[in-house]
């Protein structure tokens, strides 16, 4: 989404100016990165953290940090740490997790106690559970299902849509009317919730003895994102003869590296130390940029294009085959 021109970096000090336990609002951030990249559009996070102008600011101003709206790795998540403090301050980047639905904030990460990974715990007066996707068990302490939520600020409806509103608000045996996320989720000990994917993105497929099982997209993508030299990930499933479907990966390697036989061995094995043989990438390409949505989504229609037409000689990415 365009902005119209302005003087971002008089807007920025206006901000910069402000009380003194401030908040940097998305749209501060957004001021921020258009400032860095010298353009007028929205941005990632890693815009800002990689440009070398922001290092000539000074955030020492900045209370908190908290991010939203899309899964942010663990290595940008330090990068973005390493950041801010370089530019004199001692905050870390946070997490949180909200939905339309609940008129915006669910939870957020506390900067103190946050475990790694979490997106945070439930703001007073919010509850969540973990419900089993296939039998509607509710479901305890790191077991993964849909996270459903609950909240005094939830909608009542989707304006004149009663069909989609009756797919997301269920009422339970107390009368209490939950939000189904579509997200899969856990949660931990001190009850910080952990996302691992949309139930959307759940495929099914065979196993190796030839029976039904579920791929998990989005794990796959985390896992091969945990290697020192990824920077993107992302993972398309096509169809397959043997197990009715397999995962396809696109991965981006970090600035300045290079691909060569030692780093593709590494994910491979990353892969095959962590996933079951049926839900291994059938492939791994390698690609210069994820392409994006104007949401700036990642384009799966578009990756999955790339790969039909890379398989029928139209189109050639540097290519591991299994």
């Amino acid at each position: 989404m365009g902005l119209a021109k302005r003087n971002v970096e008089k807007e920025y000090e206006e901000a910069k100016r402000k009380i003194d336990n401030v908040l940097l609002t998305a749209y501060e951030i957004q001021i921020i990165q258009n400032i860095l990249n010298e353009k007028d559009e929205y941005s990632y996070v890693e815009d800002m953290v990689n440009s070398k102008k922001v290092k000539k600011l000074d955030l020492s101003h900045l209370k908190s940090i908290t991010t939203g709206g899309d899964y942010l790795t663990l290595q940008l998540q330090e990068k973005a740490n390493s950041l801010v403090r370089s530019c004199n301050s001692n905050i870390n980047v946070g997490q949180g997790y909200g939905a339309s639905e609940i008129l915006g904030s669910f939870g957020y990460t506390y900067e103190k106690t946050a475990t790694k990974g979490s997106v945070g715990k439930a703001l007073i007066g919010n509850s969540f559970k973990i419900v089993n996707i296939d039998d509607g068990r509710i479901l305890g302490v790191n077991e993964i299902g849909e996270l459903y939520l609950f909240s005094p600020t939830l909608m009542k409806e989707y304006y004149k849509n009663p069909t989609a509103t009756s797919e997301v608000l269920v009422e339970d045996e107390n009368g209490i009317v939950w939000y189904k996320t579509g997200d899969l989720a856990h949660f931990n000990e001190n009850n910080e919730i952990f996302i691992d994917g949309r139930i959307r993105r759940i495929v099914m497929a065979k196993d190796d003895k030839g029976l039904p099982t579920k791929i998990f997209p989005d794990k796959i993508k985390k896992i091969i994102l945990s290697n020192e030299f990824v920077d993107k990930c992302e993972i398309i499933t096509v169809d397959d003869d043997k197990y009715i479907k397999k995962p396809i990966a696109f991965i981006v390697l970090r600035n300045e590296i290079e691909l060569n036989p030692v780093i593709e061995k590494s994910i491979e094995n990353l892969c095959k130390a962590n996933l079951e043989n049926y839900t291994l990438p059938a492939k791994y390409n390698f690609i210069d940029n994820i392409p994006l949505k104007p949401s700036l989504k990642p384009d799966l229609d578009a990756l999955e294009k790339q790969y039909y037409k890379e398989m029928n000689g139209k189109q050639k990415v540097k290519t591991i085959q299994k």
